[in-house]
């Protein structure tokens, strides 16, 4: 499986980890990064591109929040693989997430390039294992 072939979308509404998301993981993963969660939302919701396979936001953001975004991603596509990146100690919101079945990963910032990369592989393999089991049954 080449995980280029599957669309992994970062969400985090300050510009400079946007970038460093895009040069660490962009040789290896096809991103696409926005700057808020009504810009993901509206990608999420068009039909005429590549399927999300994954979604990875930032938890604290102007306007909507990651455990929200998540919220709603999951309405709009089930299938997604949703992950939240969070700097802060308040893991509250991202473990009422956990058990509400949101979020299938979460990282601390700052997070270790290598153990993300692999993070980022399991959630391209849980979402193709996922469409598999989906057309079997």
């Amino acid at each position: 499986m080449d995980p280029r072939e599957h669309l992994i979308l970062y969400v985090d509404d300050e510009h400079a980890n946007r970038v460093v998301f895009e040069a660490s993981f962009g040789k290896k993963f096809t991103i696409k990064s926005v700057a808020s969660g009504e810009e993901a939302l509206l990608l999420l919701g068009q039909t005429d591109q590549k399927p999300i396979s994954v979604i990875v936001t930032d938890q604290r953001m102007t306007g909507m929040s990651g455990d929200e975004l998540l919220r709603r991603t999951k309405e709009i596509s089930p299938d997604t693989i949703r992950m939240i990146v969070t700097a802060y100690s308040d893991l509250e919101p991202i473990l009422n997430a956990v058990n509400e079945g949101l979020v299938a990963r979460y990282v601390v910032k700052p997070w270790d390039r290598a153990e993300l990369e692999e993070i980022l592989r399991w959630a391209i393999e849980a979402h193709v294992a996922g469409r598999q089991n989906s057309a079997l049954q």
